[in-house]
């Protein structure tokens, strides 16, 4: 329990572990289930992953990543940029006039 949850578990009960596996399991449905990044040519999946290093600030996390199946790529939920579509438009009209 410690490995997984940490701190967090104490006191190192059932109904604990219960409770932080629900409150994960929120901020899991808070999230899109797919992302494209800025910084990633495939689109990026929600992956409960038990320990990761994140590809874009090089930090360690555990628990929610976006994850690439192809290239072993994750991210932080907070280090995903994406594109949107104003965005990209923008690039394209400055690409176009330069």
């Amino acid at each position: 329990m410690i490995s997984l949850y940490g701190a967090k578990a104490f006191p190192f009960t059932e109904s604990r572990i219960t409770e932080i596996e629900a409150t994960l399991k929120e901020e899991g449905d808070a999230l899109p289930r797919q992302v494209k990044d800025i910084k990633h040519q495939h689109a990026l999946k929600l992956d409960m992953a038990k320990a990761y290093v994140c590809d874009c600030c090089n930090g360690q996390g555990k628990f929610w990543a976006f994850s690439c199946d192809v290239c072993d790529y994750d991210l932080h939920p907070a280090c995903v940029e994406e594109a949107c579509s104003d965005c990209l438009m923008k690039v394209r009209d400055i690409n176009l006039t330069a």
